[in-house]
């Protein structure tokens, strides 16, 4: 699998809707310079990226994202006000 750290990071802030295994399904504002348009997306998640973050369904945050060869993929997820 090709490394994805010289990929451009996104942010964006959205509301947890779901974690199911390494899928967190989210609902956010979009990112226009990623041409992500608000909606409800699925990222791939690692467990080091959720360890201290909330991911209660219904929980708001703001995140960082990057577009892979295989989809969304979440790196940094914090909470919001």
């Amino acid at each position: 699998m090709p490394s994805t750290e010289s990929l451009p990071a996104y942010d964006a802030q959205g509301v947890i809707s779901s974690l199911d295994g390494q899928i967190l399904t989210l609902d956010h504002d979009g990112a226009s310079a990623a041409g992500l348009k608000p909606g409800r997306n699925q990222f791939k998640v690692y467990a080091d990226t959720i360890a201290e973050a909330p991911i209660t369904p219904g929980s708001r945050v703001k995140f960082q994202f990057k577009k892979t060869p295989t989809g969304l993929e979440l790196f940094k997820l914090e909470p919001r006000d």
